[in-house]
């Protein structure tokens, strides 16, 4: 009875709790999300250095095993390999890449022009459909300009923002490297402090599984994107196609995105090279269906392996929620977060029928 009443006021106890706590989140939901909008923000920089790290600390454990670095040697080295990446993609890229965008900028009233010349003499103007469509279009268009030109600043402010959390993370990612067998002690420690063995090396096992999953997910994307954009920029410019590097640039950019990332890089590659010469469009189109058909069956399956496991179909699901949640960042991470999902939920579903077999085996 005293074991029940217990029981009951332990209950009671975390009800009540519950209660207050909904109660207190209710009545300051806005001020609680600028709270958390602040520590976010606040730090914005130490998670950036975080996810630096992670992603580096393979290629620094590869130069320390491969050429016999000492760890800070072999930080050394590859942050000064990163700057001169850096300063060659600088050098060499970018220049390109501002050409290609300031000729589409100046092509693109001639192309409209263009288009609408072909458009009337067609006589496809003087349906009212269609022109009542083009004046919805105009509309829109207008608003959007307003609306660009109104978050311009804000715009030009983020971007400095981004680049002074990117400064700092850097920062933090060189320490975090230099001190990751220390901050990885004081995890085992803190953990075994909290947990009893068997709890803390299941921790440990499944941290194990995740940090695979996302180890090879992150290389796999930087590489594969990497491979299609120089694909498809040496591609376009062998076939003598227009505002090759930003294409390429685009396509890679948009190939870290799985499955509706080709799609998306795609539309502006073709749409605007068909503008002005449509046999060139068709050879972009074709092109990026060889690199894509090149990625998927050469470069994917050497660089990542099918560690996946999740059938096509749910991959679309978690992308779409992905960026129904977290945009372009919820679209990326959609898919080695529903790998570990689908892990755990295989677990579980083993686990609970070995309990049923072992039941039945009793009985």
């Amino acid at each position: 009875m005293q074991l029940n009443l217990k029981r009951w006021l332990g209950a009671m106890l975390a009800l009540s709790l519950s209660l207050i706590v909904s109660f207190v989140t209710i009545n300051h939901f806005d001020a609680i999300v600028a709270w958390i909008a602040k520590i976010a923000g606040a730090t914005t920089p130490f998670i950036i250095g975080l996810v630096i790290a992670y992603i580096l600390d393979p290629v620094v454990s590869f130069l320390t095993r491969t050429f016999k670095f000492g760890r800070g040697a072999a930080i050394g080295v590859l942050y000064l390999l990163l700057l001169v990446i850096l300063a060659g993609f600088g050098w060499l890229v970018v220049p390109m890449v501002i050409d290609n965008a300031s000729e589409i900028i100046a092509d693109v009233p001639r192309l409209i022009t263009m288009a609408n010349t072909e458009l009337s003499d067609s006589g496809i103007l003087q349906n009212e459909t269609v022109q009542e469509a083009l004046v919805s279009i105009r509309g829109r268009l207008a608003e959007w300009a307003n609306i660009l030109l109104s978050n311009l600043t804000q715009g030009l402010m983020s971007v400095t923002s981004a680049v002074f959390s990117t400064m700092i993370g850097i920062v933090v990612s060189i320490y975090t490297l230099i001190d990751k067998k220390r901050l990885q002690a004081s995890m085992v420690r803190l953990c075994r402090a909290a947990f009893d063995d068997a709890r803390a090396q299941s921790i440990f096992d499944w941290g194990a599984k995740v940090h695979e999953i996302f180890s090879k997910f992150m290389t796999g994307l930087i590489v594969q994107a990497t491979i299609v954009g120089v694909l498809s920029f040496v591609g376009m410019t062998v076939l003598g196609v227009r505002y090759a590097a930003i294409f390429g640039l685009l396509l890679g950019l948009t190939n870290v995105i799985p499955y509706v990332g080709p799609f998306i890089g795609a539309i502006p590659a073709v749409g605007i090279t068909l503008l002005y010469n449509p046999l060139n469009a068709l050879k972009v189109a074709i092109l990026i269906v060889v690199v894509q058909q090149i990625d998927a069956n050469l470069v994917g399956p050497r660089i990542m392996g099918n560690y996946i496991g999740l059938r096509p179909m749910w991959i679309v699901l978690a992308i779409s929620l992905g960026g129904s949640f977290g945009g372009m960042i919820g679209m990326i991470l959609s898919i080695p977060v529903a790998a570990i999902l689908n892990i755990v939920l295989v677990h579980v579903i083993e686990k609970k029928e070995k309990m049923a077999t072992e039941t039945e085996d009793t009985i």
